[in-house]
């Protein structure tokens, strides 16, 4: 994989945790399960050790074009991927509240979708449990493979065999992103032409605002999903 600077990051996130996706389609930040969690993904410090999630087409670099964009008033990322076989997209986002498993438990939904022609997707999911100090063994279900560490454990579940209702999840996620952007603000109204910076850079607030109170005691919203990571004062996305 190739080193991606910070800009080419979209953010996605459920109020517990956030990750870092970049526009090849490589999820390559995760603390799992809430934001003061070690990371399961740090490629983004690490690109060799520090474990990625890639779901890209198997095409080299020069092949393809990338472009990176959320719906409209939601957190579902949208990484598109432009070739002359095809135009592909990556979907990316995280469930809120009861989208999530019956257990609670904090989930990322990746769904891949054509949007005309054809591209084969190769997909490789490298976890690095605790910053990549803990080992782990990876075992195959009929639904996917679960990674096993000494204190966590994370699935990959596949659609295929396994039916998962994503398109309703990301529905309900939708709903709820845009219910909050469309909220009246108790400030003085916005212009129409400023709306969408500044409803992203509300959604951008909330993602990082986290619904339940640090373990450690601290501020209960991170300043940053990322722990103060290097970048260059260029640039039109920093999320550090």
């Amino acid at each position: 994989m190739t080193h991606q600077p910070i800009e080419n990051y979209g953010l996605i996130g459920d109020t517990r945790s956030a990750a870092l996706i970049s526009i090849t389609g490589s999820l390559d930040w995760l603390c799992f399960p809430i934001f003061d969690s070690p990371t399961i993904f740090a490629a983004l410090l690490d690109e060799e050790r520090g474990g990625h999630f890639s779901i890209a087409p198997d095409h080299t670099a020069a092949e393809l074009t990338h472009k990176q964009f959320y719906w409209p008033d939601t957190n579902v990322l949208v990484t598109r991927f432009l070739t002359d076989e095809g135009v592909g997209e990556v979907i990316d986002f995280m469930p809120i509240g009861a989208g999530r498993d019956r257990d609670g438990r904090t989930q990322i939904i990746r769904q891949v979708a054509m949007r005309r022609g054809s591209l084969r997707f190769a997909l490789r999911c490298q976890p690095a449990f605790n910053y990549g100090r803990d080992k782990h063994k990876a075992t195959a279900t009929a639904g996917g493979v679960v990674f096993t560490s000494p204190d966590l454990a994370m699935e990959l579940a596949s659609p295929l065999p396994l039916t998962i209702d994503g398109e309703r999840e990301r529905r309900r996620h939708t709903s709820y992103w845009r219910k909050g952007s469309r909220s009246p603000s108790p400030s003085a109204s916005i212009g129409t032409k400023a709306r969408p910076v500044t409803g992203r850079t509300s959604m951008s607030r909330r993602r990082r605002s986290s619904s339940r109170p640090s373990p450690t005691g601290g501020p209960g919203s991170p300043a940053a999903p990322t722990p103060g990571a290097g970048v260059r004062s260029s640039g039109a996305r920093r999320w550090r």
